[in-house]
């Protein structure tokens, strides 16, 4: 696949290299904490805040707001270090703070009653801000995530050890590795275009910039303690409506994690988008945009 030379994101600024014919949205910056966050808010109606996770970025729903956004008002949100959010001098990226920023992001949006759409990590960093702000959600959607610590499990310790392993850290950063295997890995229904490669790569330009994304593999066992927490709160929110949206081809995360969220959540639907993988909303953006249209009620604003 031919490469374009990165270029790196300056804070508070929308970078030239964002193509407006495939990324045609506004782009809002509002300051966090010292983190210079960028968001898109798009469209009118019920409100969906589209939480993204590694190593993608708000450019991951594109497609889906493109579909959603006659209806819905669409909130996707760039965490520090990511996309085109930039980070305060001492953030960690650790999923514990970017839960912290979401939280004060909801605040200073004044969003309430809104519908969480988190992908893998936007699932517990937003089911954690919905146990911390209560009335900030009143509806879940939930696609190829997990919600409790896996220490133990020997899958994601592997996984977590092996992909948070320092040299691989090195290389992570150094080499784009993240966005290079996950980017092409996490689609099965079609190929990402050269176009689209090219925004993941230039939103981690650096290797400073990739330290966000190397460093969130380490982080699925060390931040157990973040994970027990979600875990023994899922009673503040396991009786919102739910609606589980399942990439069946995703490598990541298995039937089993979808077993334990469907019973978990009662009030709970599933619709599975058949051989998309891991970025089903960019996978199957149809697929995943009808699911929400035909299962979220669309008689408030």
């Amino acid at each position: 696949m031919e490469r374009t030379t990165p270029m790196p994101v300056s804070a508070g600024e929308r970078p030239a290299w964002v193509d407006d014919e495939l990324f045609p949205f506004t782009s809002n910056f509002v300051d966090i904490d010292g983190n210079r966050v960028h968001y898109i808010d798009e469209g009118t109606g019920p409100t969906l805040l589209m939480l993204h996770g590694n190593p993608t970025w708000s450019f991951l729903w594109r497609d889906v707001i493109r579909e959603l956004s006659s209806e819905f008002r669409c909130i996707a949100v760039d965490y520090p270090g990511f996309g085109l959010s930039s980070a305060a001098p001492g953030y960690r990226y650790l999923p514990e703070e970017h839960a912290d920023v979401i939280s004060s992001f909801v605040t200073a949006l004044a969003i309430t009653d809104a519908t969480l759409v988190g992908q893998d990590w936007g699932g517990p960093i937003g089911l954690a801000v919905a146990q911390r702000r209560p009335g900030t959600f009143d509806r879940l959607v939930l696609t190829n995530t997990w919600a409790w610590p896996t220490n133990g499990d020997l899958y994601f310790e592997g996984f977590s050890r092996i992909g948070g392993a320092s040299p691989i850290r090195l290389v992570a950063r150094h080499a784009d590795l993240v966005v290079n295997s996950f980017i092409s890995l996490g689609h099965h229904r079609r190929k990402p275009s050269t176009a689209e490669m090219a925004h993941y790569r230039h939103a981690q330009a650096t290797p400073q910039r990739r330290q966000a994304s190397a460093l969130l593999p380490s982080r699925i066992i060390a931040s157990r303690d973040f994970f027990t927490e979600i875990e023994s709160r899922l009673g503040e929110v396991d009786h919102l409506p739910t609606l589980i949206v399942w990439g069946g081809a995703s490598w990541v995360f298995r039937q089993k994690e979808l077993q334990r969220l469907e019973s978990i959540f009662r009030n709970r639907q599933t619709v599975t988008v058949e051989g998309a993988g891991l970025y089903a909303q960019s996978d199957a953006p149809t697929d995943f945009a009808t699911a929400i249209r035909d299962w979220h009620p669309q008689d408030k604003s």
